[in-house]
C-alpha cells in the first residue's frame, strides 16, 4: 500500500535545545574596594558631559590636565588645569605613597630618599616640581 505520508513505527520527539546555563558571577569583595583619592573639588567650573552637573572632584592631575569626576553621575572627563583652585599642599596622586603629603612621606624611613628621586626622575611633572620645592625649603632652613 502506498501512502501519501510514510508512517513510522517508532516516533521520536524532536529534541528541544537545552537552556543555556547562566554564568554565576562571584560577588565583588567589597573589603578590597578603595575610594579614589580626591585632590580637591572643582565646583561651578565645568559642565558635565553626561548630566550637565557642575559639581566635580579632581581625582588626578598630569601634564597640565585634570581628570575630574562628576559628583552626580560619575562621568570622568579631562579638562585643562586652572591655577589656584586646588590647595597648595601637594598630595601624591598614586603609587606607594598615594594620598600622603610630601612632609608625611619624607618623615618615613626611606621617604626622603623617595622624595629626592621623585624630584629628578618621576614621570609626573607636577610631582617633580613639588618635590623640588620641598627639597629647596629643606636646604633653605638652617
Amino acid at each position: 500500500m502506498n501512502y501519501l505520508f510514510e508512517i513510522h513505527e517508532k516516533r521520536t520527539e524532536p529534541k528541544r535545545p537545552e537552556p543555556e546555563k547562566e554564568e554565576t558571577i562571584a560577588p565583588k569583595d567589597e573589603s578590597s574596594w578603595t575610594a579614589p583619592i580626591v585632590l580637591g573639588s572643582a565646583d561651578d567650573l565645568f559642565d558635565c558631559g553626561g548630566c550637565g552637573g557642575r559639581c566635580h572632584d579632581v581625582i588626578d592631575e598630569y601634564d597640565g590636565q585634570w581628570k575630574v569626576e562628576c559628583c552626580f553621575c560619575g562621568l570622568v572627563e579631562t579638562h585643562k588645569r586652572i591655577e589656584g583652585v586646588l590647595p597648595e599642599t601637594f598630595v601624591f596622586p598614586g603609587g606607594r605613597f598615594a594620598g600622603q603629603r610630601i612632609e608625611e612621606v619624607a618623615s618615613t624611613e626611606k621617604g626622603l630618599q623617595f622624595v629626592r628621586w621623585s624630584a629628578s626622575e618621576h614621570k609626573n611633572v607636577d610631582v617633580r616640581e613639588s618635590c623640588k620645592k620641598f627639597l629647596d625649603t629643606l636646604t633653605a632652613t638652617p
